[in-house]
């Protein structure tokens, strides 16, 4: 029959076996023939499992029956000895432990030709790709898990093992002896889903990790770890890189499988927690406006604010009471409040940023306050505009910053005022172009509310990045075109202000 897709009743079966076995699993010819079925009318292959039970393709699948007038499934080999239809020889199995290897050849019918030439200790290694997870604890100073006996007959599927929490690690139970095997010195627990969210230009980011404890047993000991919640099916991998004492006995493929769906069936009961990166107003899932800053009251108890910022506090707690009139007294620090009134309102403008721009009237303006040297404008504005308190946070930015660094300045003060220190005369004409041109960008930025795309890496996303405060500047010299400075509102200090 030419046409291959369809079997007929004449077509000629042959049988092929897997050529690389499973931990666990040696061949053995079909014991009874009622097993060997012709694979279903559509169908090239039938599969069967190391019981000779009829399977789907996978790990399970450890013989197939097909047309012979095909080429075996991938990774099989025929049963029948001499070359395969690929014109390649029948090579021997290999096999992944000692014992399988002991097993096949001190049964050479077990092949469907003959035995190995070699005794196991002379069988080719495995492929160092192959993951090694047993070891020898003796050599380092490790207790080793008490030696059980695990019969071949008790070797199933992983699907069909019980995976138990012990006292001291998980155990695995197989399907008909029903005797449990320890198989870690560890077990894990989990604490919590964390979503980091972080607000840019308007979009939400949401970053999702899982937090878990991984509690070692001999020494007793707990280590935290934070695992992406999308890389879940790597807990292992990532154990065995930041847990060097976890030990996974045998059964490891077994073990990883019956894990990763105990961790999924535990991850609807684990409590999620809301942790917000940045600064600024924020309208979380209830529909409440929140100012987030760190130290501040969350309005649930699953609400974390960790974004770097905190507003500075005195050495001694104040009424609210003291805190608003000690605020106003500013307003007596100069001779003319004219002078003052305009960076008080705008430092509160900064805190507000984000709510007139809901309402639909973001505000785009400059301060320049500009002095001779001397005058106390960068004094005054670092104890105006500086929340935090911190000395170190006193002048964000200046104009020897580069164009990435002030772009950072420009995300990190969301719904606050950035200062930008030191508008003075240039040495050489290099330099006076690069101020210059740092000015005209604070305008675009500021002044109009422009901003700025930039794409990722792969080239496949635009990122926008725009102001969402309020700038000053400071300087001994009034600069930029006409143009910016319509959008520029100018202070004049001098030293007796």
């Amino acid at each position: 029959m030419n046409d291959q897709s369809f079997n007929s009743p004449f077509t000629y079966y042959a049988i092929a076996r897997r050529q690389k076995m499973p931990l666990g699993v040696y061949y053995e010819p079909f014991s009874s023939p009622d097993k060997v079925m012709e694979p279903p009318p559509g169908a090239h292959y039938q599969f069967f499992d190391a019981q000779r039970n009829p399977c789907e393709f996978g790990d399970r699948a450890i013989y197939a029956v097909y047309n012979a007038q095909l080429v075996p499934p991938p990774y099989f080999a025929p049963l029948d000895a001499g070359i395969s239809p690929r014109g390649e020889p029948i090579l021997s199995p290999e096999y992944l432990c000692m014992e399988d290897a002991m097993a096949a050849w001190t049964n050479p019918w077990i092949h469907g030709v003959s035995a190995p030439p070699n005794p196991p200790e002379m069988l080719p290694s495995p492929p160092e790709t192959v993951a090694r997870n047993t070891i020898n604890a003796r050599l380092v100073g490790i207790p080793a898990a008490p030696e059980q006996e695990v019969n071949a007959e008790d070797l199933d599927t992983a699907a069909q093992y019980q995976i138990i929490k012990g006292a001291d690690g998980y155990h695995l139970k197989p399907p008909k002896s029903g005797k449990t095997m320890r198989v870690t010195n560890y077990i894990l627990t989990l604490q919590e889903i964390r979503h980091c969210i972080s607000l840019d230009q308007g979009d939400v980011e949401d970053r999702m990790t899982i937090q878990l404890e991984v509690s070692l047993f001999g020494p007793i000991r707990t280590i935290p770890l934070s695992i992406e919640y999308e890389k879940l099916d790597s807990v292992l991998d990532i154990i065995r890189k930041k847990v060097g004492e976890g030990i996974i006995y045998h059964h490891a493929r077994i073990f990883e499988e019956r894990l990763e769906v105990l961790l999924r069936s535990e991850l609807p009961a684990c409590p999620h927690v809301y942790e917000y990166k940045t600064c600024g107003w924020t309208k979380l899932p209830d529909g409440q406006h929140t100012y987030v800053y760190d130290g501040g009251i969350p309005p649930a108890q699953n609400v974390v604010f960790k974004c770097g910022f905190a507003f500075g506090k005195g050495p001694a707690a104040r009424s609210r009471r003291e805190i608003v009139c000690g605020a106003f007294d500013i307003l007596t620090m100069a001779k003319s409040q004219d002078k003052i009134i305009i960076p008080f309102l705008w430092a509160h403008l900064g805190l507000m940023w984000s709510l007139f721009a809901e309402a639909g009237y973001p505000p785009h303006a400059i301060l320049f306050i500009s002095g001779v040297s001397g005058s106390l404008k960068t004094a005054v504005t670092k104890m105006l505009f500086n929340f935090s308190g911190d000395p170190g946070n006193a002048v964000p930015a200046s104009f020897r910053d580069t164009s990435a660094s002030m772009e950072i300045s420009l995300g990190r003060y969301r719904d606050r005022v950035l200062l930008v220190d030191d508008y003075c005369p240039a040495a050489n004409q290099e330099s006076r172009k690069a101020i210059n041109q740092t000015l005209e960008n604070l305008v675009r930025f500021y002044g109009d509310g422009n901003a700025k795309g930039r794409a990722d890496p792969r080239m496949d996303t635009v990122h926008m990045k725009k102001a969402q405060g309020m700038c000053v500047v400071t300087g001994e010299d009034i600069a930029g075109s006409q143009s910016s400075q319509l959008r520029c509102l100018f202070l004049s200090v001098n030293r007796t202000t």
